[in-house]
Protein backbone atom coordinates (compact mmCIF):
# COMPACT_ATOMS: atom_id res chain seq x y z
CA UNK A 1 0.00 0.00 0.00
CA UNK A 2 1.11 3.55 -0.73
CA UNK A 3 2.81 5.85 2.29
CA UNK A 4 -0.21 8.14 1.27
CA UNK A 5 -2.84 5.78 2.44
CA UNK A 6 -1.91 5.08 5.61
CA UNK A 7 -1.08 8.81 6.76
CA UNK A 8 -4.74 9.17 8.85
CA UNK A 9 -3.84 6.47 10.70
CA UNK A 10 -0.18 7.03 11.39
CA UNK A 11 -1.22 10.40 12.75
CA UNK A 12 -3.51 8.87 15.24
CA UNK A 13 -0.65 6.70 16.68
CA UNK A 14 1.83 9.57 16.36
CA UNK A 15 -0.82 11.35 18.78
CA UNK A 16 -0.41 8.59 21.69
CA UNK A 17 3.82 9.55 21.30
CA UNK A 18 2.73 13.18 22.32
CA UNK A 19 0.47 12.96 25.09
CA UNK A 20 3.12 11.52 27.31
CA UNK A 21 5.27 13.66 27.36
CA UNK A 22 3.35 17.72 27.25
CA UNK A 23 5.63 19.13 29.43
CA UNK A 24 8.00 19.51 26.61
CA UNK A 25 6.19 21.08 24.25
CA UNK A 26 3.99 23.78 22.96
CA UNK A 27 1.96 24.60 19.81
CA UNK A 28 4.51 27.38 18.90
CA UNK A 29 7.70 28.49 20.54
CA UNK A 30 9.23 31.98 20.15
CA UNK A 31 12.74 30.24 19.67
CA UNK A 32 12.16 27.39 17.82
CA UNK A 33 9.16 26.29 15.05
CA UNK A 34 9.14 23.28 12.41
CA UNK A 35 7.03 23.03 9.49
CA UNK A 36 5.70 19.92 10.38
CA UNK A 37 6.16 17.65 13.83
CA UNK A 38 5.25 14.45 12.25
CA UNK A 39 7.73 12.27 9.69
CA UNK A 40 6.35 9.75 8.32
CA UNK A 41 8.75 7.46 6.52
CA UNK A 42 7.97 4.43 3.75
CA UNK A 43 8.75 0.96 4.84
CA UNK A 44 11.16 0.22 2.27
CA UNK A 45 12.93 3.12 3.30
CA UNK A 46 13.20 6.88 1.88
CA UNK A 47 13.29 10.20 3.20
CA UNK A 48 10.83 13.48 4.40
CA UNK A 49 12.13 16.88 4.65
CA UNK A 50 10.72 19.25 7.16
CA UNK A 51 11.95 22.98 7.79
CA UNK A 52 13.03 24.80 10.85
CA UNK A 53 13.12 28.49 12.06
CA UNK A 54 15.56 28.87 14.75
CA UNK A 55 16.28 32.18 16.91
CA UNK A 56 19.95 30.67 18.15
CA UNK A 57 21.57 27.79 17.34
CA UNK A 58 19.88 24.24 17.91
CA UNK A 59 20.74 20.75 17.62
CA UNK A 60 18.44 17.52 17.34
CA UNK A 61 19.05 14.53 20.02
CA UNK A 62 17.55 11.28 20.45
CA UNK A 63 18.38 9.97 17.52
CA UNK A 64 17.61 6.26 17.60
CA UNK A 65 20.33 4.41 15.28
CA UNK A 66 17.77 3.43 12.47
CA UNK A 67 16.98 6.89 11.55
CA UNK A 68 19.65 9.44 9.84
CA UNK A 69 18.67 13.33 10.28
CA UNK A 70 21.17 15.45 8.41
CA UNK A 71 21.69 18.37 9.57
CA UNK A 72 21.54 17.25 13.01
CA UNK A 73 22.31 21.07 14.21
CA UNK A 74 22.69 24.09 12.81
CA UNK A 75 22.11 28.18 13.72
CA UNK A 76 19.40 31.19 13.48
CA UNK A 77 17.41 31.42 10.31
CA UNK A 78 16.04 28.70 8.19
CA UNK A 79 17.33 25.20 7.66
CA UNK A 80 15.69 22.07 5.47
CA UNK A 81 16.26 18.93 7.93
CA UNK A 82 16.28 15.67 6.16
CA UNK A 83 15.30 12.59 7.93
CA UNK A 84 16.15 9.50 5.94
CA UNK A 85 16.24 5.56 6.66
CA UNK A 86 16.58 2.41 5.25
CA UNK A 87 14.14 -0.72 4.39
CA UNK A 88 12.47 -1.94 8.02
CA UNK A 89 11.94 -5.27 9.16
CA UNK A 90 9.68 -4.00 11.59
CA UNK A 91 7.99 -0.80 12.47
CA UNK A 92 10.17 1.55 13.88
CA UNK A 93 8.97 4.32 16.05
CA UNK A 94 10.83 7.27 17.88
CA UNK A 95 10.72 10.81 19.52
CA UNK A 96 13.53 13.18 18.35
CA UNK A 97 13.95 16.23 20.63
CA UNK A 98 14.63 19.80 18.89
CA UNK A 99 17.03 22.10 21.44
CA UNK A 100 16.49 25.85 20.95
CA UNK A 101 18.07 28.00 24.14
CA UNK A 102 15.74 26.62 27.26
CA UNK A 103 12.96 25.61 24.59
CA UNK A 104 12.30 22.15 23.17
CA UNK A 105 10.25 20.49 20.52
CA UNK A 106 9.41 17.71 19.91
CA UNK A 107 9.21 15.25 16.54
CA UNK A 108 7.77 12.10 16.41
CA UNK A 109 8.88 9.90 13.74
CA UNK A 110 7.05 6.77 12.21
CA UNK A 111 8.23 4.03 10.18
CA UNK A 112 5.14 1.65 10.13
CA UNK A 113 5.50 -2.20 8.06
CA UNK A 114 2.40 -3.47 8.90
CA UNK A 115 -0.57 -3.00 6.57
CA UNK A 116 -3.27 -0.43 7.48
CA UNK A 117 -7.27 -1.13 6.71
CA UNK A 118 -8.59 2.60 6.97
CA UNK A 119 -12.39 2.76 7.76
CA UNK A 120 -15.48 3.53 5.53
CA UNK A 121 -16.39 7.07 5.39
CA UNK A 122 -19.72 7.95 4.11
CA UNK A 123 -20.38 10.08 1.35
CA UNK A 124 -22.61 12.37 3.98
CA UNK A 125 -19.35 13.03 5.57
CA UNK A 126 -16.92 13.28 3.12
CA UNK A 127 -18.64 16.42 1.70
CA UNK A 128 -18.60 17.90 5.33
CA UNK A 129 -16.76 19.05 7.45
CA UNK A 130 -16.25 16.18 9.89
CA UNK A 131 -13.47 15.30 7.32
CA UNK A 132 -10.51 17.32 7.17
CA UNK A 133 -8.87 18.23 4.13
CA UNK A 134 -5.09 16.36 3.41
CA UNK A 135 -6.03 13.32 4.98
CA UNK A 136 -6.45 9.69 3.31
CA UNK A 137 -10.37 7.70 3.25
CA UNK A 138 -11.95 4.73 2.11
CA UNK A 139 -14.96 5.04 0.49
CA UNK A 140 -17.31 2.76 -1.08
CA UNK A 141 -20.74 2.43 -2.86
CA UNK A 142 -21.98 2.72 -6.25
CA UNK A 143 -21.15 4.46 -9.51
CA UNK A 144 -24.22 6.87 -10.35
CA UNK A 145 -22.35 8.93 -13.01
CA UNK A 146 -18.94 9.30 -14.66
CA UNK A 147 -18.07 12.25 -16.21
CA UNK A 148 -14.35 11.33 -17.83
CA UNK A 149 -13.52 7.87 -18.95
CA UNK A 150 -9.88 8.86 -19.69
CA UNK A 151 -8.64 10.37 -16.01
CA UNK A 152 -11.49 8.29 -13.88
CA UNK A 153 -13.66 11.42 -12.74
CA UNK A 154 -17.23 10.00 -11.25
CA UNK A 155 -19.22 9.57 -8.64
CA UNK A 156 -19.56 7.31 -5.48
CA UNK A 157 -22.89 7.19 -3.63
CA UNK A 158 -23.59 5.36 -0.45
CA UNK A 159 -27.40 6.71 0.06
CA UNK A 160 -26.42 8.48 2.40
CA UNK A 161 -25.81 11.83 0.66
CA UNK A 162 -29.05 13.84 -0.70
CA UNK A 163 -26.80 14.87 -3.97
CA UNK A 164 -24.89 12.65 -6.48
CA UNK A 165 -22.37 11.61 -3.55
CA UNK A 166 -18.66 12.48 -2.97
CA UNK A 167 -16.73 13.31 -6.77
CA UNK A 168 -14.02 11.16 -7.46
CA UNK A 169 -11.06 13.35 -9.54
CA UNK A 170 -8.74 10.70 -10.62
CA UNK A 171 -8.45 6.61 -11.01
CA UNK A 172 -5.46 5.28 -10.75
CA UNK A 173 -5.30 1.87 -12.56
CA UNK A 174 -3.90 -1.35 -11.73
CA UNK A 175 -0.46 -0.58 -11.47
CA UNK A 176 -1.06 3.17 -10.05
CA UNK A 177 -0.57 4.73 -13.39
CA UNK A 178 -2.62 7.75 -14.74
CA UNK A 179 -5.15 8.20 -17.55
CA UNK A 180 -5.73 4.67 -18.00
CA UNK A 181 -9.23 4.86 -16.49
CA UNK A 182 -11.26 2.05 -18.68
CA UNK A 183 -8.43 -0.24 -18.26
CA UNK A 184 -10.49 -1.03 -14.69
CA UNK A 185 -13.70 -1.69 -16.64
CA UNK A 186 -15.28 0.37 -14.50
CA UNK A 187 -19.02 1.29 -15.25
CA UNK A 188 -22.27 2.70 -13.70
CA UNK A 189 -24.11 1.14 -11.21
CA UNK A 190 -21.23 -1.05 -10.22
CA UNK A 191 -19.73 -1.31 -6.57
CA UNK A 192 -16.56 0.17 -5.72
CA UNK A 193 -14.29 0.51 -2.83
CA UNK A 194 -11.60 3.38 -3.00
CA UNK A 195 -8.84 5.46 -1.22
CA UNK A 196 -7.43 8.71 -1.22
CA UNK A 197 -6.62 11.52 0.23
CA UNK A 198 -9.69 14.42 0.19
CA UNK A 199 -9.78 17.77 -1.23
CA UNK A 200 -11.65 20.55 -1.51
CA UNK A 201 -12.21 22.98 -5.04
CA UNK A 202 -14.30 25.62 -5.32
CA UNK A 203 -16.53 24.34 -2.31
CA UNK A 204 -16.76 20.72 -3.74
CA UNK A 205 -15.09 17.76 -1.74
CA UNK A 206 -13.45 15.56 -3.69
CA UNK A 207 -11.01 12.56 -3.32
CA UNK A 208 -8.23 12.43 -5.67
CA UNK A 209 -6.24 10.06 -7.53
CA UNK A 210 -7.82 7.68 -5.68
CA UNK A 211 -6.49 3.88 -5.64
CA UNK A 212 -9.45 0.89 -6.14
CA UNK A 213 -9.46 -1.71 -3.42
CA UNK A 214 -11.98 -3.86 -5.10
CA UNK A 215 -14.72 -3.30 -7.71
CA UNK A 216 -18.24 -5.71 -7.25
CA UNK A 217 -19.66 -5.81 -10.86
CA UNK A 218 -23.67 -4.89 -10.50
CA UNK A 219 -26.29 -7.39 -11.52
CA UNK A 220 -28.30 -5.10 -13.43
CA UNK A 221 -26.70 -3.08 -16.59
CA UNK A 222 -28.12 -0.59 -19.14
CA UNK A 223 -27.10 -2.11 -22.69
CA UNK A 224 -28.76 0.73 -24.86
CA UNK A 225 -32.16 2.84 -25.98
CA UNK A 226 -33.99 2.48 -28.98
CA UNK A 227 -33.31 6.40 -29.55
CA UNK A 228 -31.01 8.72 -28.40
CA UNK A 229 -34.00 11.15 -27.97
CA UNK A 230 -37.64 11.78 -28.27
CA UNK A 231 -39.36 13.94 -30.65
CA UNK A 232 -40.89 17.13 -29.05
CA UNK A 233 -44.36 15.92 -30.20
CA UNK A 234 -43.84 12.84 -27.46
CA UNK A 235 -43.64 9.32 -27.88
CA UNK A 236 -41.95 6.05 -26.60
CA UNK A 237 -38.43 4.80 -25.92
CA UNK A 238 -37.32 1.63 -24.95
CA UNK A 239 -34.39 1.13 -22.17
CA UNK A 240 -33.23 -2.48 -23.15
CA UNK A 241 -31.15 -4.12 -19.53
CA UNK A 242 -29.23 -6.85 -18.88
CA UNK A 243 -30.42 -8.12 -15.34
CA UNK A 244 -28.98 -11.32 -13.15
CA UNK A 245 -30.83 -10.04 -10.24
CA UNK A 246 -34.50 -10.85 -8.95
CA UNK A 247 -37.12 -8.60 -10.33
CA UNK A 248 -36.16 -5.45 -11.15
CA UNK A 249 -37.94 -1.91 -10.20
CA UNK A 250 -37.75 1.60 -11.61
CA UNK A 251 -37.41 4.51 -9.36
CA UNK A 252 -39.23 7.74 -11.90
CA UNK A 253 -38.62 11.02 -9.69
CA UNK A 254 -41.91 13.25 -8.42
CA UNK A 255 -40.48 16.01 -10.52
CA UNK A 256 -41.16 14.12 -13.79
CA UNK A 257 -44.14 11.86 -13.23
CA UNK A 258 -46.48 14.21 -15.23
CA UNK A 259 -44.56 13.58 -18.27
CA UNK A 260 -43.07 10.50 -18.21
CA UNK A 261 -44.96 6.80 -17.77
CA UNK A 262 -44.30 3.24 -17.82
CA UNK A 263 -45.70 1.27 -20.79
CA UNK A 264 -44.38 -2.06 -20.75
CA UNK A 265 -42.32 -4.21 -18.91
CA UNK A 266 -40.95 -7.55 -20.54
CA UNK A 267 -38.43 -9.91 -19.67
CA UNK A 268 -37.13 -12.95 -21.47
CA UNK A 269 -34.31 -14.89 -19.12
CA UNK A 270 -31.72 -12.03 -18.38
CA UNK A 271 -32.92 -9.53 -20.60
CA UNK A 272 -35.34 -7.20 -19.72
CA UNK A 273 -37.05 -4.31 -22.12
CA UNK A 274 -39.00 -1.14 -20.62
CA UNK A 275 -40.68 1.18 -22.74
CA UNK A 276 -41.44 4.28 -21.61
CA UNK A 277 -43.85 6.95 -22.81
CA UNK A 278 -43.18 10.60 -23.62
CA UNK A 279 -45.62 13.41 -23.15
CA UNK A 280 -45.57 16.45 -25.33
CA UNK A 281 -42.81 18.87 -24.43
CA UNK A 282 -44.00 22.62 -25.00
CA UNK A 283 -40.89 23.80 -23.66
CA UNK A 284 -37.45 23.60 -23.73
CA UNK A 285 -35.48 20.03 -24.28
CA UNK A 286 -35.45 17.98 -21.15
CA UNK A 287 -34.03 14.73 -19.85
CA UNK A 288 -34.66 12.42 -17.34
CA UNK A 289 -32.36 10.60 -14.85
CA UNK A 290 -34.10 7.25 -14.16
CA UNK A 291 -32.60 4.27 -12.01
CA UNK A 292 -32.98 0.46 -12.68
CA UNK A 293 -32.34 -1.62 -9.28
CA UNK A 294 -32.88 -5.16 -8.85
CA UNK A 295 -31.65 -7.70 -5.86
CA UNK A 296 -30.16 -10.97 -4.76
CA UNK A 297 -29.19 -12.79 -1.61
CA UNK A 298 -30.37 -9.40 -0.05
CA UNK A 299 -28.06 -7.15 -1.43
CA UNK A 300 -29.64 -4.49 -3.77
CA UNK A 301 -27.86 -3.29 -7.59
CA UNK A 302 -28.59 -0.53 -9.63
CA UNK A 303 -28.57 1.00 -13.19
CA UNK A 304 -28.71 4.30 -14.07
CA UNK A 305 -29.45 5.75 -17.62
CA UNK A 306 -30.45 9.29 -19.16
CA UNK A 307 -33.33 9.57 -21.59
CA UNK A 308 -33.92 12.82 -23.80
CA UNK A 309 -36.69 14.81 -25.10
CA UNK A 310 -35.76 17.79 -27.52
CA UNK A 311 -38.10 20.75 -27.42
CA UNK A 312 -37.93 24.44 -28.00
CA UNK A 313 -34.77 26.93 -28.06
CA UNK A 314 -35.19 28.93 -24.71
CA UNK A 315 -34.13 32.77 -24.12
CA UNK A 316 -32.47 32.96 -20.71
CA UNK A 317 -30.73 35.36 -18.86
CA UNK A 318 -27.04 34.79 -17.32
CA UNK A 319 -28.69 34.20 -13.99
CA UNK A 320 -31.34 31.72 -15.36
CA UNK A 321 -29.13 29.80 -17.50
CA UNK A 322 -27.01 28.79 -14.20
CA UNK A 323 -30.12 28.22 -12.51
CA UNK A 324 -30.54 25.66 -14.90
CA UNK A 325 -30.14 21.51 -14.26
CA UNK A 326 -27.78 20.13 -16.96
CA UNK A 327 -29.13 18.28 -20.01
CA UNK A 328 -29.57 18.57 -23.56
CA UNK A 329 -31.97 21.80 -23.41
CA UNK A 330 -30.72 24.23 -25.75
CA UNK A 331 -30.38 27.78 -24.90
CA UNK A 332 -29.74 31.54 -25.78
CA UNK A 333 -27.86 33.94 -23.55
CA UNK A 334 -27.44 37.75 -24.30
CA UNK A 335 -24.36 39.09 -22.53
CA UNK A 336 -20.95 41.20 -23.25
CA UNK A 337 -17.30 39.58 -23.36
CA UNK A 338 -15.78 40.94 -19.56
CA UNK A 339 -12.91 38.47 -19.38
CA UNK A 340 -11.37 35.90 -21.94
CA UNK A 341 -9.45 32.73 -19.82
CA UNK A 342 -8.59 30.78 -23.28
CA UNK A 343 -7.76 32.33 -26.03
CA UNK A 344 -6.75 29.05 -27.84
CA UNK A 345 -10.53 27.46 -27.23
CA UNK A 346 -12.47 30.83 -26.30
CA UNK A 347 -13.08 30.07 -22.69
CA UNK A 348 -15.01 33.01 -21.45
CA UNK A 349 -16.90 34.84 -19.59
CA UNK A 350 -20.31 37.00 -20.42
CA UNK A 351 -22.57 39.24 -18.18
CA UNK A 352 -25.74 40.82 -18.75
CA UNK A 353 -26.40 42.35 -15.34
CA UNK A 354 -27.86 39.75 -14.21
CA UNK A 355 -25.18 37.45 -13.68
CA UNK A 356 -21.97 35.88 -15.25
CA UNK A 357 -21.75 32.45 -17.15
CA UNK A 358 -18.89 30.74 -18.25
CA UNK A 359 -18.32 29.56 -21.51
CA UNK A 360 -16.17 26.59 -21.83
CA UNK A 361 -15.61 26.87 -25.55
CA UNK A 362 -16.90 28.44 -28.34
CA UNK A 363 -17.21 26.52 -31.45
CA UNK A 364 -15.80 27.35 -34.49
CA UNK A 365 -13.59 30.03 -32.43
CA UNK A 366 -11.12 32.97 -33.61
CA UNK A 367 -9.47 34.54 -31.47
CA UNK A 368 -9.03 37.10 -33.34
CA UNK A 369 -12.61 37.76 -33.90
CA UNK A 370 -13.62 38.28 -30.22
CA UNK A 371 -12.56 40.37 -27.78
CA UNK A 372 -13.80 42.03 -24.23
CA UNK A 373 -16.70 44.47 -24.48
CA UNK A 374 -18.32 42.64 -27.62
CA UNK A 375 -22.11 41.89 -26.81
CA UNK A 376 -22.90 38.39 -28.06
CA UNK A 377 -26.03 35.99 -28.02
CA UNK A 378 -24.87 32.46 -27.40
CA UNK A 379 -26.20 29.08 -27.70
CA UNK A 380 -25.85 25.61 -26.13
CA UNK A 381 -26.98 23.39 -23.23
CA UNK A 382 -25.96 24.24 -19.46
CA UNK A 383 -23.36 21.84 -17.96
CA UNK A 384 -21.44 21.74 -14.87
CA UNK A 385 -17.86 21.29 -13.84
CA UNK A 386 -17.20 20.16 -10.17
CA UNK A 387 -21.09 21.69 -9.59
CA UNK A 388 -19.44 24.69 -11.36
CA UNK A 389 -22.44 25.84 -13.90
CA UNK A 390 -20.95 26.53 -17.51
CA UNK A 391 -22.13 26.71 -21.42
CA UNK A 392 -20.24 23.98 -23.10
CA UNK A 393 -19.12 24.49 -27.30
CA UNK A 394 -21.20 27.58 -27.38
CA UNK A 395 -22.53 28.54 -30.69
CA UNK A 396 -22.27 32.35 -31.87
CA UNK A 397 -25.68 33.75 -32.84
CA UNK A 398 -25.23 36.89 -33.23
CA UNK A 399 -22.11 39.40 -31.93
CA UNK A 400 -21.72 43.17 -31.90
CA UNK A 401 -18.03 44.49 -31.50
CA UNK A 402 -17.96 47.13 -28.68
CA UNK A 403 -14.42 49.20 -27.43
CA UNK A 404 -13.63 49.76 -24.59
CA UNK A 405 -13.13 53.10 -23.09
CA UNK A 406 -11.40 54.95 -20.20
CA UNK A 407 -13.19 57.96 -18.50
CA UNK A 408 -10.68 60.46 -20.48
CA UNK A 409 -11.30 58.73 -23.73
CA UNK A 410 -15.03 59.47 -23.16
CA UNK A 411 -14.72 62.93 -22.47
CA UNK A 412 -13.26 63.55 -26.34
CA UNK A 413 -15.96 61.31 -28.46
CA UNK A 414 -18.46 63.12 -30.21
CA UNK A 415 -22.84 61.97 -29.07
CA UNK A 416 -23.76 59.08 -30.70
CA UNK A 417 -26.41 57.41 -29.49
CA UNK A 418 -26.49 54.15 -31.91
CA UNK A 419 -22.73 53.56 -29.96
CA UNK A 420 -22.00 51.81 -27.55
CA UNK A 421 -18.82 51.24 -25.38
CA UNK A 422 -17.55 49.09 -22.13
CA UNK A 423 -16.59 51.62 -19.39
CA UNK A 424 -15.40 50.70 -15.74
CA UNK A 425 -15.22 52.84 -12.68
CA UNK A 426 -15.89 54.04 -9.10
CA UNK A 427 -19.10 55.47 -8.52
CA UNK A 428 -18.78 58.58 -6.52
CA UNK A 429 -20.93 61.55 -5.69
CA UNK A 430 -20.35 64.15 -8.75
CA UNK A 431 -21.08 67.82 -8.07
CA UNK A 432 -21.53 70.47 -10.11
CA UNK A 433 -24.14 72.28 -12.83
CA UNK A 434 -26.95 70.01 -14.41
CA UNK A 435 -25.51 67.46 -12.53
CA UNK A 436 -27.65 64.75 -9.95
CA UNK A 437 -27.05 61.89 -7.44
CA UNK A 438 -28.99 59.41 -7.57
CA UNK A 439 -28.64 55.84 -7.00
CA UNK A 440 -32.47 54.85 -6.88
CA UNK A 441 -34.36 55.63 -9.66
CA UNK A 442 -32.84 56.56 -12.76
CA UNK A 443 -28.96 56.05 -11.87
CA UNK A 444 -27.01 58.82 -11.79
CA UNK A 445 -23.53 59.56 -10.32
CA UNK A 446 -19.76 60.60 -11.35
CA UNK A 447 -17.73 57.48 -13.13
CA UNK A 448 -13.97 57.83 -12.02
CA UNK A 449 -10.63 55.99 -13.13
CA UNK A 450 -7.29 56.00 -13.46
CA UNK A 451 -7.56 58.95 -16.09
CA UNK A 452 -10.04 60.80 -15.16
CA UNK A 453 -13.79 61.08 -14.96
CA UNK A 454 -17.45 61.19 -16.58
CA UNK A 455 -20.84 62.04 -15.36
CA UNK A 456 -23.11 59.04 -16.22
CA UNK A 457 -26.71 60.24 -16.76
CA UNK A 458 -28.81 57.05 -15.84
CA UNK A 459 -28.43 53.06 -16.32
CA UNK A 460 -30.83 50.50 -17.21
CA UNK A 461 -30.74 47.42 -14.38
CA UNK A 462 -29.02 45.30 -17.05
CA UNK A 463 -28.49 44.61 -20.25
CA UNK A 464 -32.14 44.07 -21.02
CA UNK A 465 -33.07 45.87 -18.71
CA UNK A 466 -35.27 48.41 -16.92
CA UNK A 467 -34.85 51.84 -16.70
CA UNK A 468 -35.47 53.47 -13.40
CA UNK A 469 -34.80 50.81 -11.57
CA UNK A 470 -31.20 51.72 -10.52
CA UNK A 471 -31.91 49.95 -6.79
CA UNK A 472 -32.15 46.47 -8.34
CA UNK A 473 -28.63 46.24 -9.35
CA UNK A 474 -27.46 46.83 -5.51
CA UNK A 475 -24.52 49.49 -6.35
CA UNK A 476 -23.68 51.59 -4.00
CA UNK A 477 -21.34 55.01 -3.72
CA UNK A 478 -17.31 53.80 -3.86
CA UNK A 479 -18.53 50.59 -5.94
CA UNK A 480 -16.49 49.69 -9.07
CA UNK A 481 -18.95 48.99 -11.81
CA UNK A 482 -18.84 47.92 -15.83
CA UNK A 483 -21.25 49.37 -17.78
CA UNK A 484 -22.23 49.30 -21.54
CA UNK A 485 -22.89 53.05 -22.75
CA UNK A 486 -23.25 55.53 -25.10
CA UNK A 487 -21.73 59.26 -24.94
CA UNK A 488 -23.88 62.57 -25.15
CA UNK A 489 -23.93 65.93 -23.73
CA UNK A 490 -26.26 68.63 -21.90
CA UNK A 491 -25.14 72.33 -22.32
CA UNK A 492 -21.89 71.29 -22.63
CA UNK A 493 -21.49 68.64 -20.13
CA UNK A 494 -20.24 65.54 -21.51
CA UNK A 495 -22.22 62.42 -19.98
CA UNK A 496 -22.77 58.70 -20.75
CA UNK A 497 -26.03 56.76 -20.57
CA UNK A 498 -25.67 53.29 -19.69
CA UNK A 499 -26.65 49.50 -18.84
CA UNK A 500 -25.24 47.67 -16.22
CA UNK A 501 -23.16 44.41 -16.69
CA UNK A 502 -21.14 44.13 -13.59
CA UNK A 503 -20.62 44.75 -9.88
CA UNK A 504 -16.77 44.78 -9.18
CA UNK A 505 -17.66 45.88 -5.55
CA UNK A 506 -15.78 48.35 -3.57
CA UNK A 507 -12.03 48.06 -4.37
CA UNK A 508 -9.24 48.35 -1.30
Amino acid sequence: MKLKSIISSLIAILAIFTSCTEKYEALVLAEVQVSSSYIALPADGGSQSIQITASDEWTITDVPTWLKVSPASGTAGQTKVTFEADTAKATNSCTVKLNCKDASQLINVLQMTEKVELPITSAADLNSKKTPDGATYRAKGVVTKIANTLYGNWYLNDGTDDGDGIYIYGTLDAAGAEKNFESLGIEQGDIVTVEGPKSTYQGTAELVNVTVISIEKSLIKVDSLSVASVAKDGGDVTVFLTNKGDGISIDIPEAIQSWLTVKSIVTKGTNTEVTLKLAANEGGARTANLSFGTTKSGKAYTATTEVAQEGSIQDVTCAQFNAQADGSAQYKVHGIITSIANTKYGNLYINDGTGEVYVYGITDWNADDFKVGDEVVLQSVKTSYKNAPQMKDAIVVEKVAHEVKTAAELQTLSDDKNTYYLVTGTVFKMTGDNIKFDLTDYGNFGLKDETGEIYVYGVADGLDGKTKNFAATGVKEGDTITILAYKTSYKGLNQIVGKFIKNLGTQE
